[in-house]
């Protein structure tokens, strides 16, 4: 019987297991900072370079051509078939219109990126097939695929941009901000506090059943709050440091400090679900969700609405995990 028990438990911790596919990732000992990934392929900033892969994250390729050497990527946004990327080092911001494959500077209208204060992109979304970026002193939307960026009178430091229904979000060291103009004008909302003693600093926006939640980075030491009064007042939630959030039927993913989170009942309460120290920025598409981190990029299986797995994921794409 004790046999039994025995055999039965091992079975159950292999299928359990079985679940997570091994990646033959580049071989390179360096964080993932920026991961975007549709149906057709996927991009990951690694060891500061661009690599992509069109398999799910089975086989890789890195791709230099029209990027400057160790151009170092941190965010992707897609519109129409166009990707624009914002990267630390290089020419800051390129534009790609085939998958990827080649790139081509797309500076007109940023800020001048190798004088002081520098502008380093951090975050990009699309709204209404209108690209937004932001960075280090400096907030930028595009109206015509990523050729030319205009300035919305909103610079200063910025911490992170996020999309409801209706609107985009984006914060700057003088507060949160929404507009549901396509960034002609902007409403100035409640921020979210810590303890009531620090103002946060809001890294990313979405909504869920009509709550809006709101995740906050390192340096403001606070955590993830929700609001369903479309942010006039919050109320702090879960996780300790969030970076990125995401919305997959329903259920909300987070990037932490130390891993991914899950919620299922609209930011409550979040469950630890992958590990990976300074996990960053989230991508998915219908098969698999993507989230960057300190220790790569992981790729985690989607279905029935939730992750396959609570374990901590042993598929990842760089082989130093």
């Amino acid at each position: 019987m004790k046999s039994t028990f025995t055999l039965l438990f091992i079975l159950l911790c292999l299928n359990s297991f079985a679940q997570w596919n091994s990646l033959n990732g580049p071989a390179v000992a360096a964080p993932c900072l920026g991961v975007y990934t549709n149906e057709s392929f996927t991009l990951a900033g690694i060891g500061n370079n661009l690599w992509r892969s069109t398999d799910d994250g089975d086989s890789w390729e890195m791709i230099s051509e029209g990027l400057d050497s160790n151009v170092d990527p941190r965010c992707f946004v897609e519109v129409n078939g166009v990707i624009a990327m914002g990267t630390n080092n290089g020419e800051r911001v390129y534009r790609s219109t085939n998958g990827g494959l080649s790139w081509e500077p797309a500076n007109s209208g940023m800020p001048t990126i190798s004088g002081f204060p520098a502008a380093v992109p951090t975050k990009a979304i699309a709204f209404n097939n209108v690209m937004y970026m932001c960075g280090t002193n400096f907030f930028r939307k595009s109206t015509d695929l990523g050729l030319t960026w205009e300035s919305m009178d909103q610079d200063g430091l910025s911490y992170g941009l996020g999309v409801s229904d209706d609107a985009v979000w984006y914060t700057n060291s003088g507060g949160l901000f929404a507009s549901t103009d396509d960034g002609a004008t902007w409403e100035q909302k409640t921020s979210p506090s810590f303890m009531g003693l620090v103002t946060a600093s809001p890294t990313s926006v979405r909504e869920i059943n009509n709550r809006i939640i709101c995740t906050s980075d390192l340096s403001s030491g606070a955590g993830s709050w929700v609001s369903d009064d479309n942010g006039d007042t919050w109320t702090s939630t879960g996780i300790s440091i969030g970076s990125d959030v995401e919305v997959y039927n329903n259920v909300a993913y987070a990037t932490a400090y130390n891993g991914l989170f899950k919620s299922t009942d609209n930011g409550d309460s979040w469950e630890l679900i992958g590990s990976g120290s300074n996990a960053a920025s989230i991508s998915r598409n219908s098969e698999y969700l993507w989230y960057a981190s300190g220790n790569g990029g992981f790729r985690l299986g989607l279905s029935d609405d939730s992750i396959l797995s609570s374990a901590s994921p042993v598929s990842t794409v760089s082989t130093a995990y």
